[in-house]
């Protein structure tokens, strides 16, 4: 395996069927636990190596992975965390003690992966194995498990890629299950509806593992809530341990890019070896009134997991959340913009609170100017998002990431945004901050040419906001990374 460096590890992974590239209907059919746990065995149980915690969820489950491994390692432990998707470099789906795995590792990881997978493909040439071919997912999964076994580390935080239910991360068992805010994702994939898509989430759920959940629409808690069978894992859990949290004050603009604090305690008459019984004045690491929600649920989880299967106490949670950042997800200013992942919860949703990133431009006193840079897989629920966008921006600069097929196209929804803003400008005038009738919708083909134009155009006190796929943050945030909008301030979500 000598030979192996981390493109041609890169480049085997991206010979194997990608759902991530072309999604699968109908999530029963194409997405089974049978090859990844084959591969798993034959690998030598490395997912049965350290104990980890499995986070699922629609919203928000990365930026909660993400704060629970900088939790534990505040603690002293030494981390692994694996997150889907990356942004530039595979490798930042795998970090070892908050980095990304080093090259030399990664190939060494995928190598042993690869001889396995080797020799489960000519099985079944042979008919010795009934299976379908591990995937994409399947092995980078697989990797990550083997990677973090090789750097001997403690614990693991393992983010679910699609669902939960049949995702690769479900098969072992975790010490601790967190379940994050659950809405309408993915519904070719997981179910039309939100009890069906809250089944498949609340698949992690395992007999005798403790479950820590984000408090959910009514009818997503009550698809696993009120099951007898599910009821008896969760129920004493997560009412009893989840802690409050209440809003940040609201911030001036002087402060931006805004980050929250959390204020968390546990409910009355309960205790938690792990945690004090109240924390106050948390400065968060992860700029929006929305991870506020999501560094409750971090801190309950890691104080359950202290508590109860990791054996130390005395967890001190202000650095592990101050440090938490996500680059997916971290807003900043145009010198130093760091556009993160479009938030799920742009999905159809009946709940205002679920709405984060129109939360926070309603809350901070961001520029009167606003620019929304939009992309969107053809995939996801478009008209939906639009619909939530439509006049609450003064310019609409529409346009298709280049990197995946499953763009919609810039023509796709200038033409939805429009029917959309017709309908907003024929009724009564909005009252929100930020709201905008007329406004100006352009289109561009590329990422590369909205950006072009917006350098043209942008204005000293113009907020620019680029959302709707991670795909378009991918393409775009090296570039503003390197060359900033000018004067003008732009976050990505």
């Amino acid at each position: 395996m000598s030979e192996w460096n981390r493109d041609t590890a890169e480049a085997a992974l991206l010979r194997r069927i990608n759902y991530e590239t072309y999604p699968a209907a109908g999530g029963g059919q194409a997405y089974r636990l049978k090859a990844i746990t084959q591969l798993l065995e034959q690998l030598g149980r490395p997912h049965l190596a350290l104990p980890f915690i499995h986070v699922a969820g629609t919203k928000g489950k990365g930026s909660t992975a993400t704060m629970i491994a900088s939790l534990l390692k505040e603690a002293g432990y030494r981390i692994g965390l694996y997150t889907s998707p990356h942004l530039h470099r595979i490798e930042e789906r795998i970090a070892i003690d908050g980095r990304p795995i080093d090259g030399a590792s990664f190939a060494r990881a995928v190598a042993a992966v690869c001889e396995e997978t080797a020799k489960l493909d000519a099985a079944q040439e042979a008919g010795k194995w009934s299976g379908t071919p591990p995937t994409y997912f399947d092995m980078l999964t697989a990797t990550a498990w083997f990677a973090f076994q090789q750097a001997r580390l403690d614990v693991a935080v393992m983010e679910v890629g699609l669902g939960g239910r049949l995702d690769s991360t479900n098969a072992a068992i975790p010490c601790l299950s967190v379940i994050s805010a659950i809405s309408l994702d993915h519904v070719r994939q997981l179910g039309a509806t939100l009890d069906r898509i809250a089944f498949e989430k609340a698949g992690i759920i395992k007999p005798g593992v403790t479950v820590v959940s984000a408090r959910q629409n009514p009818l997503a808690a009550a698809s696993y809530v009120n099951k007898p069978t599910a009821a008896r894992r969760l129920m004493g859990v997560w009412r009893r341990f989840f802690g409050e949290s209440t809003p940040p004050r609201e911030i001036d603009q002087v402060s931006f890019p805004a980050c929250s604090a959390l204020n968390w305690r546990l409910a009355e008459g309960r205790s938690l070896p792990a945690l004090p019984a109240e924390i106050t004045d948390v400065q968060l690491g992860m700029a929006g009134l929305h991870q506020v929600g999501n560094a409750a649920l971090a801190v309950t989880a890691v104080g359950i997991a202290l508590s109860q299967a990791l054996g130390r106490v005395g967890l001190s949670p202000r650095g592990g959340l101050n440090v938490a950042c996500d680059p997916h997800r971290f807003p900043g200013e145009s010198n130093s913009c760091k556009p993160h992942r479009p938030s799920s919860s742009m999905s159809r949703t009946t709940s205002r609170r679920s709405k984060p990133l129109l939360a926070t431009l309603a809350l901070e006193r961001w520029p009167a100017a606003r620019t929304a840079l939009i992309a969107i897989s053809e995939d996801k629920d478009y008209r939906g998002i639009l619909k939530q966008l439509a006049g609450r921006f003064d310019r609409y600069l529409l346009t298709r990431f280049t990197e995946n097929p499953r763009a919609l196209s810039p023509e796709a929804l200038a033409f939805e945004l429009r029917g959309l803003q017709a309908v907003a400008d024929a009724g009564p005038t909005s009252t929100e901050p930020g709201a905008a009738s007329s406004a100006i919708i352009q289109t561009a083909e590329t990422p590369a040419e909205a950006l072009r134009m917006l350098r043209q155009s942008v204005a000293h006190d113009e907020l620019v906001v680029m959302t709707g796929s991670t795909f378009l943050i991918a393409e775009v945030r090296q570039q503003l990374l390197e060359s900033p909008l000018g004067n003008g301030r732009s976050i990505g979500h």
